[in-house]
């Protein structure tokens, strides 16, 4: 086998595997994406839940922890938002 052909039989195996990888990573984002969505709706179900809660809550210590972890939801929420663009590139 000449030289030659050793080179183009390389450029295509690197092109077909460059190509698997892109379609995998596609892949990967998709996934990434679909599941965010479900856990992006738990957290406004947990959300909804807890603003029901707030609204008959008379302990002041309560409700201060409440107002607290409402607080951390909605930055999961936020920091969730971005994970397929952050992590995978669009392709």
């Amino acid at each position: 086998m000449s030289s030659e052909e050793i080179r183009r039989i390389r450029q295509e195996l690197g092109k077909a595997f460059s190509e698997e990888q892109v379609e995998l990573l596609r892949s990967i984002r998709s996934e990434l994406s679909s599941r965010r969505w479900q856990v992006m709706l738990e957290i406004d179900g947990a959300q909804e839940d807890l603003r029901a809660a707030l609204l008959t809550c008379q302990d002041p210590h309560l409700r201060l922890a409440l107002e607290g972890v409402q607080r951390r939801l909605v930055r999961a929420h936020q920091q969730l938002a971005h994970i397929p663009e952050d992590v995978i590139p669009a392709f």
